[in-house]
């Protein structure tokens, strides 16, 4: 199985080289690790990791124990071995650009390890688009400038008794994209702006082949 776990590593001498122990102390296979940034408390790590889930859960506990080490999540990964999801969403998006809203909506999940998304288009206002995970989220109709994380002021309401960490982007000019983790943890400032990054990659592809496109 694989799983996505969110780790800050204290910034001193030999700490890599300590998660790494563990990691293999566990026999866990890395299948990826990413870098996210830095904070107070040190550099936060997000590693994809292949083993049972006793294991995964067995490092966790073991990093809990380790000074200065945090462990901000652990969750089972939508991503699947050897897939690239970001590349395979644009190879997909580049064949079938009629289904743009629809691809970048069930990727977003996958590429940023979160459990669903909506896509609400802006004009008419109404879901455009959904995963199945997707609660039913009300949306205010005001437009995010930029990717940004969600909070109280930012126009969506959850399902009363629902928590989520969530992040919007625009889409193409036309769409508010909203994207859902449970239980955490955060969006961190490099995948918002990653999202960002994905999202006017994903409106030029959209708006080049809507040009090429013969006029009937």
């Amino acid at each position: 199985m694989l799983f996505d776990l969110r780790v800050t590593v204290p910034d001193r001498p030999g700490a890599l080289a300590r998660l790494a122990a563990l990691v293999a102390d566990h026999g866990i296979d890395v299948r990826g690790i990413e870098v996210l940034g830095s904070s107070e408390d040190g550099v936060i790590d997000h590693l994809l990791l292949e083993c049972e889930p006793g294991e995964a859960h067995g490092l966790t506990a073991a990093l809990s124990t380790e000074a200065g080490f945090v462990v901000l999540g652990l969750r089972r990964s939508s991503r699947t071995r050897g897939s690239a999801a970001e590349l395979d969403f644009l190879l997909a998006l580049a064949d079938n650009i009629h289904l743009g809203v629809d691809l970048f909506t069930d990727a977003i999940p996958r590429i940023f390890a979160a459990d669903w998304a909506i896509a609400y288009r802006i004009d008419p206002r109404e879901v455009s688009a959904q995963t199945a995970l997707a609660p039913s989220v009300d949306w205010d109709g005001r437009v995010p400038r930029r990717a940004v994380r969600v909070t109280e002021t930012s126009g969506f309401t959850l399902p009363s008794g629902m928590g989520a960490e969530m992040v919007t982007v625009v889409l193409a000019d036309a769409y508010v994209m909203l994207l859902g983790r449970q239980g955490g943890p955060p969006f961190h400032d490099a995948e918002v702006l990653r999202l960002r990054q994905l999202s006017q990659v994903c409106g030029a592809i959209m708006a080049a082949k809507s040009a090429d496109a013969p006029v009937s």
